[in-house]
């Protein structure tokens, strides 16, 4: 089992709860997380099924075993019962990162946890034909073997990300236009592995559902969308946008900050402090100082 990563301060005004992306793992947030800290923020997150170092301790990695999605799902919503747990009286806003940004969703409106807001980086919104799709033939393909990698996949999403961008110099300068960044990522054995065909399956599964019965019960609460407008997954924030409007039209306020030329992980970007203060300005001004005026105490919501 993964153990909890945090990053704390001694008196902090807002928590947020990191959900990472696919093929990553939390270390690669720290800088993030440090800059958190020293700015009022803590940070916690977890290593989801088939990520990090516990996965590779156990040759797990790429595989989030035989409960698939829902093991992902049920492994954020653990971390947010421990973050929580440590700090009860402060305000919590969960942040989902690709597809963490699919896992998060999907945990809060499952489980509703008692939390603030909600932040989704480099999402984007699938059509339920291109998921059902491949959802019925990652299960064809399970047939032969669910826990064998699942090249195909990997190449179908990933491979034409870099088409974008002119010139190349790694097969994946679609991440960031921070050269350091990248190949620090790629050198990483943890992440830009190839996951089975069974991640794939439950990923494509989660996908399929997410903005139908997943969401059902989605609690109203104020959402942050952040994206580089030059994010191939958010197809230039065409798919980010119809994020936007699913929520907008559930009547949830829904707030936007999208980077001219950043590319799929802006924490990461060459602009990445003017991210993370951006983020910083939304946090303050829409949970914590609404909380504070409202008077809501999250440990008598407890």
């Amino acid at each position: 089992m993964s153990l909890t990563q945090r990053w704390d301060c001694s008196d902090p005004t807002c928590v947020l709860l990191l959900v990472h992306g696919m093929t990553e793992h939390m270390a690669c947030y720290a800088s993030f997380a440090g800059w958190c800290v020293a700015h009022g923020i803590s940070v916690v997150g977890v290593d989801l099924p088939g990520h990090g170092p516990a996965a590779a301790a156990d040759a797990s990695l790429g595989d989030p075993g035989p409960d698939g999605w829902d093991a992902l799902v049920s492994a954020a919503y653990q971390s947010y019962v421990t973050a929580r747990a440590l700090y009860p009286a402060v305000p919590l806003v969960v942040l989902g990162h690709s597809m963490g940004s699919y896992v998060a969703q999907a945990m809060v409106s499952r489980y509703r946890p008692d939390i603030q807001g909600l932040v989704l980086s480099a999402t984007s919104y699938e059509s339920r034909w291109v998921t059902g799709s491949s959802w019925v033939l990652a299960k064809l393909l399970g047939l032969f073997g669910a826990t064998r990698r699942g090249v195909l996949f990997y190449n179908i999403i990933y491979g034409g990300f870099n088409r974008f961008f002119r010139p190349v110099k790694t097969p994946f300068d679609w991440l960031s236009r921070d050269v350091g960044f990248v190949s620090r990522y790629m050198s990483d054995p943890l992440c830009m592995f190839v996951p089975s065909v069974r991640f794939y399956s439950a990923l494509f599964s989660g996908l399929y559902r997410l903005y139908g019965s997943a969401l059902a019960s989605f609690p109203d609460l104020p959402i942050y969308v952040l994206s580089g407008d030059a994010d191939p997954l958010g197809k230039q924030l065409r798919s980010v946008m119809r994020v936007v409007s699913y929520h907008r039209n559930k009547g949830r306020r829904v707030d936007t900050a999208f980077y001219p030329g950043g590319r799929h992980v802006m924490l990461a970007e060459t602009n990445a402090l003017e991210v993370y203060a951006d983020l910083r300005r939304w946090l303050l001004a829409t949970v914590v100082e609404k909380n504070s005026v409202e008077g809501v105490s999250m440990a008598d919501a407890l």
